[in-house]
Order: C-alpha cells, then sequence, then structure tokens
C-alpha cells in the first residue's frame, strides 16, 4: 500500500548518489526538489507507475459504468441485428 512521500531531496543530492536514489525507488517513490524546493519532481519505479496508471483506468471505468446505469432507460439491442448493421459481411 503506498503512502504519502517523507523524504524530499534536492537535485544535488540525487546527483552525488544517483545509483543508490534509483535502486531506493524501486521500494518507494522519492521527492526531488529541482529549485531550493521548487518544482518537485517524483521519482518511481516503472512497475509502481503502471500500477496507479491501470488503478486510474479501472476507476475511471467504474465511473463511466456509473454514469451508464444512472441513464439507463432500459432499451436494449439485439446482438444480431447491430452486428448485421454494423459489421461488414
Amino acid at each position: 500500500m503506498l503512502t504519502k512521500i517523507q523524504k524530499n531531496i534536492g537535485i544535488s543530492e540525487l546527483r552525488k548518489h544517483l545509483p543508490k536514489y534509483l535502486k531506493d525507488a524501486k521500494k518507494e517513490p522519492l521527492v526531488v526538489s529541482l529549485d531550493r524546493g521548487k518544482n518537485i519532481r517524483v521519482v518511481l519505479d516503472v512497475n509502481l507507475y503502471n500500477s496507479l496508471l491501470e488503478f486510474h483506468e479501472d476507476y475511471q471505468d467504474a465511473k463511466e459504468l456509473e454514469k451508464l446505469k444512472k441513464n439507463d432507460n432500459g432499451k436494449r439491442f439485439d446482438w444480431a441485428d447491430v452486428k448485421n448493421k454494423y459489421l461488414c459481411k
């Protein structure tokens, strides 16, 4: 489970110990301050990034499904009719 990021390092510190911080980012995201505490960036593992992206996509899909259910008018279409009308024969 993710928690808020506690560690914040400066760009100079990141440059000095880049391999160490990149290795650490596999376990926990890292916040980097680029300009005296401003313009913060996050360094994280690609697998974590992909997991977050999938989670976001699932969340958006769930929101869309809720919206569709709310606006459901009960009208349904027969698959054979849809296939005949829109798919190439």
